[in-house]
């Protein structure tokens, strides 16, 4: 059975609360051995945001539409215990 939890839509007055609240939900998902999967509207916004985890100190990779070749790869391991993904809304579209 899905154990995926659906939640109410969340409003943010600027871009840094939204990552500052999109970090921290990271950061407790990991700790707790969840994956998680954050959606962006652009590549330009997923490696922004890539790049806070790193300098945070949390792991998680990449997918948006420039790792073709290692796009299957990535997607297998999103549901491991702690992975963070960072995805763009297109990104895998037709992998299986």
């Amino acid at each position: 059975p899905s154990l995926r939890q659906l939640t109410h839509n969340k409003m943010f007055k600027d871009l840094e609360s939204k990552y500052q609240f999109l970090e921290e939900l990271a950061r407790e998902k990991r700790k707790a051995g969840s994956a998680a999967l954050i959606i962006f509207e652009s590549i330009k916004e997923t490696e922004v945001f890539n790049d806070r985890l790193k300098k945070a100190g949390i792991p998680c990779q990449l997918l948006n539409e420039t790792q073709r070749e290692s796009e299957s790869y990535i997607i297998m391991r999103a549901g491991e215990a702690g992975m963070i993904t960072l995805a763009t809304m297109v990104a895998a579209r037709g992998t299986d």
